[in-house]
């Protein structure tokens, strides 16, 4: 498969449709009053899990692009997971936010930078 480069507002919107559905997604299972979600599998029936961390990996965009942004959102969560071994739920949520937020800003105006 050849490299796709995207840049500028194409990539920013790409950016937001990801942190939107990620948020929905990992974001129902937060808390005690999380909802349960049911993940699909290629074989046997679907894993219904509250787990934010397997809601995660199991986000599988058709798009490659979109595919790769949930993959770097997803290593935020891996690493969290890694050093601190809970909260990526929270993680993935943050992540998320922060993204939908840089974006209010840059469409403000404001520097990208800070």
């Amino acid at each position: 498969m050849a490299n796709i480069v995207v840049s500028g507002e194409q990539l920013q919107e790409a950016f937001r449709e990801v942190a939107a559905m990620v948020d929905s997604t990992v974001g129902a299972t937060a808390g005690p009053r999380g909802n349960t979600i049911g993940i699909s599998k290629p074989y046997g029936g679907p894993e219904v899990t509250k787990d934010g961390y397997k809601v995660m990996k199991g986000i599988k965009p058709e798009k490659p692009l979109h595919s790769a942004i949930v993959s770097t959102i997803a290593q935020s969560a891996s690493q969290c997971n890694d050093k601190v071994g809970d909260g990526t739920t929270t993680c993935s949520i943050l992540t998320s936010n922060m993204i939908m937020e840089a974006s209010k800003s840059i469409a403000a105006g404001n520097d990208r930078i800070c």
